[in-house]
């Protein structure tokens, strides 16, 4: 009997041991999700690849998002449909000639990829139409934006996009 309990006792603890490491790892975890499409309506297809990504995230709460599209996917149209589905407006992203996939290159689209990290600390930042403005007075207001979203804490990457169509602050 003492022999059975010992293993018994023994299992309960491996198991507890387990649940403890996945639950240390599901909170340090960065998951993201991709999700794209070609569909000629531009409102369906950022809906499509939006709850692509958004389905293999797992998760509800989107870190950030980063969209590439091409020419014919303004995000004038696109954008409140990945704002509303994803229920974000940490996004960014730029037009591009075509999207690039594991297994093909496509000449036309929209792809969506959902990030949510426990890990990372993601923000998003823009300082509207440059066009007009003097250059170093832009990025000067662009900086102050960021450092003024982040703080003081530690900033290890940076992507910066120059488009001026995806602005979602």
């Amino acid at each position: 009997i003492i022999s059975s309990l010992f293993s018994s006792l023994k299992y309960v603890i491996s198991l507890l041991l387990s649940f403890e490491k996945l639950f240390i790892l599901a909170l340090i975890m960065t998951t993201i999700g991709i999700g794209y499409s070609q569909n000629p309506d531009v409102e369906l297809a950022a809906k499509q690849a939006t709850v692509q990504a958004k389905t293999q995230l797992l998760q509800d709460r989107i870190d950030l998002a980063v969209i590439f599209y091409t020419i014919d996917y303004h995000p004038r149209k696109t954008l409140p449909v990945i704002q509303a589905v994803l229920n974000s407006n940490r996004l960014i992203g730029s037009c591009t000639a075509g999207l690039i996939l594991t297994d093909q290159i496509l000449p036309s689209g929209i792809a969506v990829l959902a990030i949510r990290s426990d890990e990372w600390e993601l923000n998003t930042g823009s300082s509207g139409d440059v066009t007009l403005q003097d250059p170093y007075l832009a990025g000067t207001a662009l900086a102050q934006t960021i450092i003024e979203k982040f703080g003081p804490r530690s900033r290890n990457t940076m992507l910066f996009f120059a488009d001026g169509h995806m602005i979602s602050e």
